[in-house]
């Protein structure tokens, strides 16, 4: 779903107007396409943490205010109750890329250690973990994790300990998506990681 904010559109819609109009529809929010835009957390100073009882509709239009140049919402809503989290982590996920080559960020994230992404009219660095570099190189979107896994020659605490770091990125500035589905691999192959 796409709520445009301005232009030449009949209703503009900041975030408390998208959930009220989903909640309206008999909707609930399950997300956004870019959820790091609407963490509050990257526009406060080191150290400093939002209340506890801040209120998840609260989190969102405090992020839209303090970042100010979100002009369209990409969201995704489901059903009230009927919300599936997505299968992050999971062994049987399968991760796919949007908008970059594989071997592209892999090059960008073992050379530089970090991720520069450009949403709502700003660039933003990103660190990620120089070990995750041959990780990315591996998804094709036909292996699962635990295929990636099983190629990197990684056991499962190396690789949660690595994995989740890029995870969290590139999912949050909606770069990496999973989805169940998972064609024939070719050959199995195994994929060299920095030691």
């Amino acid at each position: 779903m796409v709520t445009p904010r301005s232009g030449g559109c009949r209703s503009a819609f900041d975030v408390a107007g998208l959930l009220q109009m989903l909640d309206g529809a008999g909707l609930e929010l399950a997300g956004f396409a870019q959820p790091s835009l609407y963490d509050p957390i990257r526009f406060l100073p080191e150290g400093v943490v939002l209340p506890d009882n801040t209120a998840p509709a609260q989190r969102l239009a405090l992020a839209e205010k303090l970042g100010g140049g979100i002009r369209v919402h990409v969201a995704y809503a489901a059903a009230k109750g009927a919300r599936v989290a997505p299968p992050m982590g999971k062994d049987s996920a399968v991760p796919h890329l949007r908008g970059v080559s594989a071997a592209q960020l892999a090059r960008q994230v073992g050379k530089h250690g970090s991720l520069v992404v450009r949403a709502a009219g700003e660039a933003v660095t990103c660190s990620m973990p120089k070990a995750s570099a041959p990780l990315i190189a591996a998804i094709d979107g036909i292996a699962d994790l635990a295929t990636i896994r099983g190629r990197s020659g990684l056991d499962a605490l190396a690789f949660g300990a690595i994995w989740p770091l890029a995870e969290r990125v590139l999912t949050g500035w909606g770069q990496l998506h999973y989805s169940a589905v998972r064609r024939h691999a070719p050959a199995d192959r195994r994929i060299r990681t920095a030691r």
